[in-house]
């Protein structure tokens, strides 16, 4: 079975296609099947393709990964008998949100259509987490979903820190199925000195916390095989106690991402690019770190997990 990517999706009537896929049969297959994307190469991290392994589920909850081959342009991979669900990371929507927080007995509240949670004494200083800027990178839903499954259950009274929490930023692109962009087009992430409508709410919320602490940016990464992050050396110190497996890497100048961006993605990027949720916040001398997660080698209960870790890190931060 083969399949092509559309041009001009997520908003944009150019060539763009996305890096991302989800397939949905009525059934589970009769038997092993072969998926062909014939221009999955096309896509703006074409990388990303070689050795993947997409995942498949029987039941749409449970995923697993197969063995996936990019030739060209063209990327395939099987699906096996029985198997009814395939995609390239685990789908995470507002519905799973909402089950986590029902299950947990905990309000999620929402800021005009965005959904947050508060955790702790709103007169302490703030850390704030955001994801999904970029509606595709699951994966840190999944980090959330640990995070938040064990902060629910625990007293942080004494921690030094209340948390501000902001799982679908870009809440449309989400409900879309959009890889990088909003509805409109949009990368929320090139954004900040912009007044867009999800930004603006961001920034409100945040009004409404103590003095903000730090901020974290939630992402996943394409092509690299490890999870990393972006730090200045001022600010590397309380987001080492968060993320202790992180791989941390000095902050890219723009020369160095104009660099990376030519010759490993072959696509140019401008020199009034818009700023970043990082780079906001650090014009606003507030602590921000960008975390990336890696689509290559984890998957929903490693990110869990990593989210249980970070928890744990938070319930005992002191300084």
């Amino acid at each position: 079975m083969t399949i092509t990517f559309k041009n001009g999706t997520e908003g944009v009537t150019d060539s763009y296609i996305k890096h991302a896929f989800s397939i949905a049969f009525k059934t589970g297959l009769d038997e092993d099947t072969t998926i062909e994307i014939s221009n999955a190469g096309l896509s703006p991290y074409t990388k990303g393709w070689i050795n993947y392994q997409p995942f498949v589920s029987n039941d749409g909850k449970r995923y697993y990964r197969t063995v996936g081959a990019l030739d060209g342009i063209s990327f395939s991979f099987v699906m096996p008998k029985g198997s009814q669900y395939a995609c390239w990371f685990p789908p995470y929507k507002l519905q799973d949100l909402k089950r986590l927080c029902t299950a947990q007995k905990k309000k999620l509240q929402y800021y005009n259509g965005m959904p947050y949670i508060n955790i702790g004494d709103k007169t302490k200083p703030c850390i704030v987490f955001i994801a999904r800027q970029h509606p595709g990178e699951s994966m840190s839903s999944f980090f959330l979903e640990g995070m938040l499954s064990s902060l629910f259950g625990m007293d942080i009274g004494s921690c030094k820190y209340s948390l501000l929490i902001i799982p679908l930023a870009n809440i449309g692109g989400v409900e879309e199925d959009n890889y990088r962009l909003t509805p409109e087009g949009v990368d929320l992430n090139r954004s900040w000195d912009k007044n867009h409508p999800y930004i603006t709410n961001i920034k409100q919320l945040l009004c409404t916390v103590g003095k903000i602490a730090a901020v974290v940016d939630l992402h996943g990464d394409e092509i690299s095989p490890r999870n990393y992050a972006f730090s200045s050396k001022k600010n590397k110190p309380i987001f080492q106690k968060l993320f202790p497996d992180v791989l941390f890497l000095p902050q890219q100048s723009w020369l160095r991402r104009f660099a990376k961006n030519l010759i490993r993605h072959h696509k140019l990027i401008s020199l009034f690019e818009g700023k970043t949720c990082q780079s906001y916040f650090a014009s606003q001398n507030i602590p921000a770190i960008t975390v990336e997660f890696s689509a290559y080698s984890t998957d929903p209960k490693i990110l869990e997990d990593l989210g249980m870790k970070a928890a744990n890190n938070i319930s005992i931060l002191q300084e």
